[in-house]
């Protein structure tokens, strides 16, 4: 398992070094990108979803946009937390939570510096401002590190508790912060789908290979 866990951070770093110097060494592709994934549905749906207004969704929306780092960040402690404490979880599981959330995180990284896609609210100047823009520690957008994250907790949360509501539960919070992304402005939903995929691959297969 330490070597898997080894194996799968050694692949996350060597693709970052790879996207950090492709980043910096190709503008004109990145451009290109960035113009091609702007094109179509995706921004009307943005701009759909960006409109959605009302009490309850602004409770709904920012309630799951609020959560998102505490679960996030608190995921990989809390599994560790869980291995120390109870006989259910063991440090395999833990080990292993922790390998997919890593690569998650480091895939979300470097595709943004792959794909240098503009933010939308930085090109688009008829979105509503929804809060959170001036937190954004980076202005690339894909794919959506919110989504990522959340969904490859929200899988390994479900493929660890099959049975009763938690499937559901975890998976309409996962969906939730995703989004909350749209309807803030901050993520195309072509980002959100993409940051799903990572996540709830990595998390599968991850968890696949014990």
């Amino acid at each position: 398992m330490v070597r898997r866990f080894v194996c799968l951070l050694t692949c996350c770093a060597s693709l970052v070094s790879f996207a950090q110097s492709w980043h910096a060494s190709t503008p004109a592709q990145a451009f290109a990108t960035q113009r091609i994934l702007e094109r179509g549905h995706d921004v009307s749906l943005l701009r759909r979803v960006n409109g959605w207004d009302g009490r309850a969704v602004q409770v709904w929306l920012e309630g799951a946009h609020r959560s998102a780092y505490p679960v996030m960040f608190g995921s990989v402690p809390a599994w560790w937390a869980a291995a120390a404490l109870s006989d259910r979880v063991d440090g395999q599981d833990a080990m292993l939570f922790s390998a997919a959330w890593a690569g998650t995180a480091g895939m979300t990284w470097a595709g943004k510096r792959l794909l240098a896609r503009p933010r939308p609210f930085t090109v688009m100047e008829d979105l509503q401002d929804r809060g959170g823009r001036s937190g954004l520690d980076d202005r690339s957008s894909m794919p959506s590190g919110h989504a990522a994250l959340s969904a490859v907790s929200a899988t390994w949360f479900i493929l660890e508790n099959p049975e009763g509501p938690v499937p559901w539960v975890a998976g309409a919070w996962a969906a939730s912060v995703g989004l909350s992304r749209v309807w803030k402005g901050v993520h195309y939903p072509s980002d959100v789908w993409v940051g799903v995929v990572l996540g709830t691959g990595a998390g599968w297969l991850v968890h696949r290979s014990r």
